[in-house]
């Protein structure tokens, strides 16, 4: 809820778990988790992390998405818990949702 209010400028309540995701390059292991809520107060505000803002549900899929964004789409919008492993690889990129 810290990191959401200080990348966001809002302040979330009852977040729920919504999946894990994990991406793989190399040596490196990064693990990130996925929340879900509609509670929120505030105005909404970029940071120095980046610039913020709401987008539609048609817009956001017709955007040029960063490598994995679809399956981390893919588990918010699920109705169960979901975990995601994504491996980076000279070949390209392997993704597992489970």
């Amino acid at each position: 809820m810290r990191e959401v209010f200080e990348e966001t400028g809002l302040t979330i309540k009852n977040p729920k778990l919504m999946g894990i995701y994990h991406w793989i390059s190399g040596d490196v292991r990064n693990v990130g988790f996925l929340y879900r809520t509609d509670e929120f107060e505030g105005k909404l505000i970029s940071s120095d992390e980046g610039r913020v803002y709401w987008i539609s549900e048609k817009d956001y899929l017709k955007k040029s998405l960063a490598p994995g964004m679809q399956q981390v789409w893919q588990i918010m919008h699920s109705d169960v818990p979901m975990e995601c492993l994504q491996t980076i690889t000279e070949e390209g990129i392997i993704a597992k949702i489970q």
